[in-house]
């Protein structure tokens, strides 16, 4: 699937439909279209991704939640909460400082 990103609108371009919530990007790819934006992982994009390298550098962007006791730099741990839902069901929710994740070094 090739995309046309002149025919992908601009945010302030978003279409205002009633039975959607405000300032969704719902059916920008079709009605019908359960990927959103997941339609530019093509493959002709990610050759032109690789591209865009400039150093054989690489960082990990799956640290564990917590992973850093104490957090680093005088942040917030992560704060995790059960919710149960039922006999056999819980939700878990997660209260954290955007960066207490993973972290770049641009050195």
């Amino acid at each position: 699937m090739s995309i046309d990103l002149n025919k992908i609108p601009t945010f302030d371009e978003l279409p205002i439909r009633k039975d959607l919530p405000a300032d969704c990007s719902w059916g920008v790819f079709g009605e019908n279209d359960s990927l959103g934006c997941l339609n530019f992982l093509t493959p002709e994009g990610v050759v032109d991704a690789a591209r865009l390298v400039q150093s054989g550098k690489v960082f990990r962007l799956d640290a564990r939640m917590g992973f850093a006791t104490p957090p680093l730099f005088g942040r917030a741990a992560p704060e995790r909460t059960v919710v149960p839902l039922g006999p056999m069901a819980n939700d878990d929710t997660w209260g954290t400082s955007g960066w207490s994740g993973s972290m770049v070094d641009r050195r």
